[in-house]
């Protein structure tokens, strides 16, 4: 009887340890999947750099004003972070973000395009820097007390595109 109550106590415990590890490990994906969704959408500001450069060329050519522009880009990669729940506004673009000491401003992007006729590549340099702030999984909904996962997360991306690609 003393040994099918310790088998018991036993199996409950090692329950409570899964539980308590998939929580944590649930907990910690969630702003490595949110990096994750940042990264994508930097890459995706890279394409749409090259085509502003394009349709400038373009309406260059024809005498009209380009139909997208630097703001339609920044735009467009405000609305893809705000998916992976990242709070970015046109006031948080900064040419000086990649100085990640400067902690004043924790949210803030800035990004530049050049084109190497040497190589026939566009080069995009992407800077981004935010704070996460991740309640407990499953829990932090109900125990809002529960201490949050807040980090500081910088994405320094620079993106070679063949011009032929």
């Amino acid at each position: 009887m003393r040994a099918e109550a310790h088998g018991t106590l036993k199996k409950f415990v090692w329950i409570v340890v899964a539980v308590v590890v998939a929580l944590v490990v649930l907990t910690w994906l969630t702003p490595f999947l949110q990096g994750y969704e940042v990264k994508t959408a930097c890459k995706l500001l890279c394409t749409d750099m090259i085509r502003v450069k394009a349709e400038r060329e373009m309406a260059e050519r024809n005498g009209n004003t380009p139909a997208f522009g630097d703001p339609q880009a920044r735009e467009a990669f405000i609305r893809r972070t705000r998916q992976a729940t990242v709070r970015f506004d046109m006031g948080d673009y900064d040419a000086d973000c990649g100085a990640y000491l400067d902690k004043d401003q924790p949210h803030c992007f800035s990004h530049s395009y050049s084109y190497d006729p040497q190589n026939k590549q566009h080069i995009c340099k992407i800077d981004v820097r935010y704070r996460s702030d991740t309640a407990p999984a499953l829990v932090g909904d109900v125990l809002q007390e529960l201490p949050h996962l807040e980090m500081q997360h910088h994405i320094d991306i620079t993106q070679r595109v063949n011009a032929t690609y």
